[in-house]
């Protein structure tokens, strides 16, 4: 049995490169604390805030021929975040998430599709 792919060699030398790129495939990680609540995510890079009362998400452009993973993470304190996506995003479940209060709230999304995860704020 053969495998014939539609890369070659040229094009695989170009991926492997954009996986070193990004450390072996390692995600870089963006922390901005309290600040710049209006962001533009980029593909394969890891965001987090800290307690924020209002969260707005851009998506930035794709790279070609990878999976682009839009992933970041946010606490809610003692009034829930206002999330808000500039582009349409599809929910597991179908509705975007209720956040509330006390909560760290880490989302992935691929291909337009989110996957939300809520968890207790223990700090």
């Amino acid at each position: 049995m053969s495998y014939n792919s539609k890369f070659t060699g040229a094009k695989v030398e170009q991926l492997l490169s954009k996986i070193e790129e990004n450390s072996g495939g390692a995600y870089p990680h963006v922390y901005y604390g309290t600040s710049n609540t209006t962001a533009t995510l980029e593909p394969n890079t890891y965001y987090r805030w800290d307690v924020v009362s209002s969260l707005t998400i851009t998506r930035g452009p794709e790279i070609p021929d990878v999976v682009n993973e839009y992933f970041f993470e946010f606490c809610s304190g003692t009034t829930p975040t206002t999330l808000t996506f500039t582009q349409g995003i599809e929910f597991l479940g179908g509705e975007p998430p209720v956040i509330g209060t006390f909560r760290r709230i880490q989302i992935s999304i691929i291909r337009g599709l989110a996957v939300v995860l809520d968890f207790e704020l223990n700090e």
